[in-house]
């Protein structure tokens, strides 16, 4: 078999991969040709490599500041799991190790050649902020404070609705490059009621950087247990 022959299948191969199973598709390289950040580790004291962070490809994860760190004004960072070098610092990140009533989800999704890693931090009753990184071919990195657009989406139709504020919020990836938004608007945090709560429901979609807000609904019956 000559070389030509080998690497066209090669690439017919890695293509049936990527078709069969999504996951298998290679992550946005992390500029490898271009001066590399600083080295530092992602167990570096101060941080803490979240949990089931990983991304698809095994090139990436997120690390998170301790308590001392996070006072410090250290946010999040994108890290390669190889050699631990810091590819980017998060500015919405409002998490830090063990916090109180707090905790982290990641989930990753490739769009074309970018690797898009979204970044959900959740407080006690409610999401403090969702954040998403869409990292290019170069390795360059966006950052979108998804978070405060979808308050700003959302504030007018609660307003109307005469409701102040939301709970449980939900953030997830429901399909290609789109993520979808789900809340429950209260008029009174402590006592739920299925006649005044709303289902609040907004999805992003990344290609236009666009949010398109649902009329609210009303909720079910179990909808928020575990918040009140």
């Amino acid at each position: 078999m000559t070389r030509y022959t080998f690497n066209v299948a090669r690439s017919v191969a890695m293509s049936l991969c990527v078709l069969i199973s999504p996951s298998l598709a290679l992550c946005a390289p992390a500029a490898d040709a271009s001066p590399a950040p600083a080295p530092a580790s992602a167990s570096e004291k101060g941080f803490s490599l979240v949990e089931d962070s990983k991304s698809p490809c095994g090139r990436y994860g997120i690390a998170v500041p301790d308590f001392e760190t996070f006072e410090k004004g250290q946010r999040a960072r994108l890290v390669t799991l190889k050699d631990g070098r810091v590819i980017y610092s998060m500015k919405n990140a409002d998490y830090f190790v063990h916090q109180n009533h707090g905790s982290i989800h990641v989930s990753w999704q490739q769009q074309g050649k970018r690797s898009l890693c979204l970044v959900v931090c959740n407080a006690k009753w409610d999401a403090s902020t969702v954040a998403l990184l869409e990292i290019g071919a170069a390795g360059d990195v966006n950052e979108i404070d998804l978070w405060s657009l979808f308050q700003k989406g959302a504030r007018p139709l609660i307003s109307a609705a005469g409701l102040i504020g939301t709970v449980g919020t939900g953030v997830k990836f429901v399909g290609t490059g789109r993520i979808e938004f789900s809340a429950t608007a209260f008029k009174t945090p402590k006592e739920p009621s299925q006649i005044h709560d709303r289902l609040v429901v907004g999805s992003y979609d990344v290609r236009s950087h666009s949010l398109t807000m649902k009329p609210l609904s009303s909720v079910g019956s179990a909808h928020r247990n575990g918040y009140n």
